[in-house]
């Protein structure tokens, strides 16, 4: 780096010049809707999907940053509530104020750590929190891979690759050492889930739970259009169509993990035993006897 680039990135004059620049974002007339998720559940699709110019809203998708990291603090206790309102005052200044007087919607699995502090910050919040068959995420999770050297590998094979685990939490039951991909996958989804669902049934006026599998499963798309009713968008319904919902964005490529029928009964003990008591709050259903899912 260039010595007079240098100066110019760290000079005090650079930085009071950045913050000059930052607009200046009236919280209260914000309106402002998050839509998050444990990841691998349609959030980059449904951001593209409401994003269409002729329904006047201003959608995006785990914007830069994505704040994933500053919810690990939250959640981990090592950075205060506070904190984290001043950086997303900071980081989120210019996208709030483009969104201008539109419905500005985010949809980013990384906020679901951060649902508190946007409470306290934005008056006129709404939370979307999708959740998806713990089955089908752990899946999804193990199926996550990269390419090296013409070589697919499992991406979460990889201890370091891990940004969350059990040692974070000194009230955690779990050994993280003990447990294999698939289970740390179940733990991912029970803490995140959990943490989520929590925030809907404390805040029921701001926040819903739609399950992945009734936006995108079902024949009528029902959870989709219950999403539009608690936005207040109802009359937006006409605007969508079945053929939305057939594309696939972001999808698993890999084939690494074995179908549930494979599992071997320790694995769906741990299953029961790590997501049971989150699940049954979404009446996912399955039988460890048969491998069977409804």
């Amino acid at each position: 780096m260039k010595f007079d680039t240098f100066f110019e990135e760290v000079s005090p004059f650079h930085v009071l010049s950045k913050f000059l620049r930052r607009p200046r974002v009236d919280f209260n007339r914000l309106k402002a809707t998050v839509i998050v998720s444990t990841g691998r559940t349609g959030t980059c699709f449904l951001a593209r999907l409401l994003n269409k110019p002729e329904l006047g809203m201003y959608a995006v998708h785990e914007p830069d940053p994505t704040l994933v990291e500053l919810g690990y603090d939250v959640v981990t206790g090592r950075k205060p509530v506070e904190h984290a309102k001043s950086v997303i005052i900071r980081e989120r200044a210019n996208i709030f104020s483009a969104a201008r007087d539109k419905l500005y919607i985010e949809s980013n699995g990384g906020l679901i750590f951060l649902l508190q502090p946007l409470k306290e910050l934005i008056p006129n919040l709404k939370v979307i929190h999708v959740v998806r068959h713990p089955v089908d995420i752990v899946r999804s999770g193990v199926n996550r891979c990269y390419i090296s050297k013409g070589r697919v590998f499992q991406t979460y094979a990889e201890d370091q690759r891990w940004k969350l685990r059990t040692t974070d939490f000194s009230d955690a039951t779990e050994d993280w050492g003990a447990l294999d991909i698939y289970e740390r996958f179940m733990w991912t989804w029970a803490l995140k889930n959990n943490c989520a669902a929590r925030f809907v049934r404390e805040n029921p006026a701001i926040g819903l739970t739609v399950r992945f599998e009734d936006i995108f499963h079902s024949a009528d798309h029902n959870g989709f259009y219950s999403m539009l009713d608690f936005l207040n968008l109802a009359e937006l319904s006409s605007k969508f169509s079945r053929d939305d919902f057939k594309q696939v964005v972001n999808g698993s490529k890999a084939a690494f993990a074995e179908p549930f029928e494979a599992w071997p009964s320790r694995r769906k003990a741990s299953l029961e035993r790590i997501c049971g008591p989150v699940v049954r709050d979404w009446d996912y259903q399955y039988s460890i006897a048969n491998g069977q899912l409804a």
